[in-house]
């Protein structure tokens, strides 16, 4: 189920660019942000319908200081760089596409396609290659993919460079996390996965700021 619900995260951004966009264009920015809150009240909405979970026996809490050990200090500095890359592309390339006339669909939904598909049917063959291999692969697409975008001028630049963001990016986050987490103990897998994941999205938020 976490395979699932990490595959569908990335969907929005397959719509929510080029809804922005539309709506920005041709009604305005009061328009956007309130067509922007509905999707946000329909999942507060959601939460209400959630199956709850039964309740720990013993809080244990995260168990961040046990996660933490020595090993996994160049991991998280590869979430570090992963998000990075990701946080960039979706900060700064939506104004410099906007400015060379590119609709933000060129970028966003190859981005999401290839994130969503390589998760989902390539992980099989992926699976054949070591942690360390996907990792550092990852890294290196998503990178170029950066670079691709600075080169573009026109739609078929812009998509190539979206669809190495998300090849990279589904190979980065969902890798390093798993690897992190292999053979931790049950209670420190919790704080495993939570210092893979402030490690991945800081620097996202970094990026946006």
């Amino acid at each position: 189920s976490s395979d699932v619900c990490s595959s569908d995260l990335p969907l929005g951004l397959a719509i929510a660019p080029v809804m922005g966009e539309f709506t920005l264009n041709h009604f305005g920015v009061p328009a956007m942000f309130a067509i922007g809150a509905v999707p946000a009240a329909f999942g507060f909405v959601l939460t209400f319908l959630v199956r709850p979970l039964s309740n720990a026996s013993k809080a244990t809490g995260l168990g961040i200081r046990t996660a933490a050990h020595r090993w996994h200090t160049v991991p998280a500095l590869a979430l570090l760089i992963g998000g990075s890359h990701y946080g960039y592309g979706g900060s700064y390339l939506a104004p410099s596409l906007h400015e060379q006339n590119i609709l933000l669909g060129f970028f966003f939904i190859p981005m999401t396609i290839a994130t969503v598909g390589s998760r989902v049917g390539a992980m099989r063959f992926l699976g054949g290659f070591s942690p360390r291999q996907l990792a550092s692969g990852g890294l290196a697409v998503s990178g170029i993919s950066l670079v691709v975008a600075a080169m573009a001028s026109g739609p078929l630049l812009t998509v190539v460079a979206g669809t190495l963001l998300g090849l990279g990016n589904s190979m980065v986050y969902p890798v390093i996390s798993a690897w992190m987490g292999k053979g931790a103990a049950s209670h420190a897998r919790p704080g495993v996965q939570a210092l893979a994941a402030t490690s991945f999205y800081m620097e996202i938020g970094r990026a946006h700021v």
